[in-house]
């Protein structure tokens, strides 16, 4: 996985060459590395708008998870 804010996709492709790579752009998303970056997942989708683009059932498997931690969560 590559993170960057500034990507030379042309770059990239030239390198690339015709292996079977392939390639994903991500927007708007939140990278969970630590336990600081879980909590403000889970602040995050603790907003009603979260439900706009969390589909119902991945909400429900975050609820299961975020009910394991939540002594962590509540620190």
């Amino acid at each position: 996985m590559i993170c960057l804010k500034q990507f030379n996709y042309d770059k990239f492709l030239s390198e690339a060459g015709k292996s079977e790579l392939f390639l994903n752009t991500l927007q708007g998303f939140q990278v969970v590395e630590d336990f600081g970056d879980f909590k403000n997942l889970y602040i995050e989708l603790s907003k009603k708008e979260s439900l706009s683009y969390c589909s119902k059932q991945m909400h429900e498997r975050f609820t299961n998870l975020f009910i394991e931690y939540k002594d962590l969560l509540n620190e």
